[in-house]
């Protein structure tokens, strides 16, 4: 049985929902993601950090009226409110149905969304780390409010600053967050996204400016991101002072793309010698420190897991404190810490 068909069979009556609650499944399951666009939540299973172990779970669809006849009306109990929903079948290519998804009326547009997210609680018992994946950053003004969100992914073309703060300011303290559109606009001084742990900014224009020297988080990637020499400069210099970025863990901003020229802004200002001529650097040492860095699971934004840091060139805090590792091109700069253990294990 499918976990689609095991949420179906959980909106048969609250005895059917307790038993299936009770039931420990095979499969490690760990993140629910709602996936949000327009008129359509659709909610998926999974397993790991990686997301190939993805299993549907539900669709549902808000709809202004229903196509006649109207019949097939049900009146279901989901996450304790009662909703009239409509089955709606879904085909194979071959045009059989596979499965079904339920479609609502308009005033039940508000509440069922958060309906869906109760029930997913009571049959997982509230075990399930919560990720929400927007189709487009159009949607962001008008979202429902889930609880408990730790991590999002932000589609589209373009995300305007100060909606991106307002959404981060009503889902608050999410551990991880990537944008993939274009960010336009200012980010206030105090804003909500220059504390995120994790931070992944697709394309991140003239933003990269105002967050790189606010970060205050653990990882930040910035791509095609429009910054210049005095920026990194003061990220080092800082670093290596202790008095700022002492959470940092790793950031890494690709300054320049020649597939693509975001909104035609001319390529970054970066001086390689002039970033690191007041820094004492020294080569790969194999005992001090490993070959390679491992990223973050939630911070991967390809198939590469880890970075060969044998050519980079290391830094280290004053006062014997941390070791990172820096490598400077004319197209990106990176720069990864080194805790205790990594450091142990070379």
């Amino acid at each position: 049985m499918t976990f689609r068909n095991i949420f179906m069979l959980s909106l048969c009556s609250s005895r059917v929902l307790k038993i299936i609650s009770s039931i420990k499944f095979y499969y490690d399951i760990r993140r629910i993601r709602y996936i949000i666009g327009s008129n359509i939540i659709c909610a998926k299973l999974m397993a790991g950090e990686h997301e190939d172990d993805m299993y549907f779970l539900s669709l549902m669809e808000c709809v202004s009226y229903y196509q006649l006849p109207a019949d097939n009306i049900l009146e279901l109990k989901m996450g304790g409110m009662v909703i009239k929903f409509r089955p709606r079948a879904m085909f194979s290519p071959q045009n059989e149905i596979v499965s079904y998804g339920l479609t609502y009326l308009e005033q039940y547009r508000d509440i069922a969304p958060v309906a869906l997210q109760n029930h997913v609680k009571c049959i997982f018992q509230n075990t399930l780390r919560v990720e929400i994946l927007i189709s487009s950053c159009r949607y962001l003004t008008n979202l429902p409010i889930l609880e408990n969100v730790k991590t999002s992914f932000l589609k589209g073309s373009q995300a305007v600053a100060s909606v991106l703060e307002e959404f981060l300011f009503v889902h608050n303290n999410q551990q991880c967050v990537h944008i993939v559109p274009f960010i336009s606009g200012n980010f206030n001084r105090n804003s909500e996204i220059f504390s995120i742990p994790k931070l992944y900014c697709k394309r991140s224009g003239f933003a990269a400016a105002s967050i790189i020297p606010n970060f205050t988080g653990n990882c930040l990637i910035l791509e095609q991101a429009k910054c210049d020499t005095v920026l990194l400069i003061q990220l080092l210099r800082q670093w290596v002072d202790k008095t700022a970025y002492q959470n940092l863990k790793m950031i890494r901003v690709s300054l320049f793309e020649s597939y693509y020229f975001p909104h035609g802004f001319p390529r970054a200002d970066v001086n390689i010698r002039e970033i690191l001529k007041d820094f004492e650097t020294k080569r790969w040492n194999p005992s001090n420190r490993p070959q390679f860095y491992e990223l973050d699971p939630q911070m991967v934004t390809s198939y590469i897991e880890s970075v060969d840091c044998s050519q980079f060139l290391d830094i280290e805090q004053e006062g014997e404190g941390k070791l990172g590792s820096v490598f400077i091109t004319l197209d990106s700069f990176e720069f990864y810490v080194w805790d205790g253990n990594q450091r142990s294990s070379s």
